[in-house]
């Protein structure tokens, strides 16, 4: 980790401390389309997943990355005193002007 990722806990706004946790957090969104027609093969070849997939024309383009997020987390965050999904918002919406401005 460089020494510029280092920052304040993303919960409770508290200093860096000698102790914390980084989380990355992976927000995925499910292809129902693509997860259908997989169990319809599956069905087909009489509940064998395995053949399915060698069949599969899809591959594993059934579940997506939507967002990636990294959290720093303070160790009384880290074990419950705060709430991680409010805290991953925050640093979604710290990031979102990243994202807007690069693509202007």
């Amino acid at each position: 980790m460089k020494l510029d990722d280092l920052r304040p806990c993303d919960a409770c706004g508290g200093p860096v401390n000698p102790v914390f946790f980084r989380l990355r957090v992976d927000q995925m969104v499910v292809n129902q389309a693509a997860v259908r027609e997989r169990v319809g093969l599956a069905q087909f070849f009489g509940g064998n997943d395995r053949l399915a997939s060698v069949f599969d024309a899809r591959g594993d383009t059934a579940v997506a990355e939507a967002s990636q997020q990294t959290l720093n987390l303070c160790c009384s965050c880290f074990c419950g005193a705060h709430d991680v999904a409010a805290a991953w918002e925050k640093v979604c919406k710290r990031n979102e002007p990243e994202a807007t401005g690069a693509t202007s």
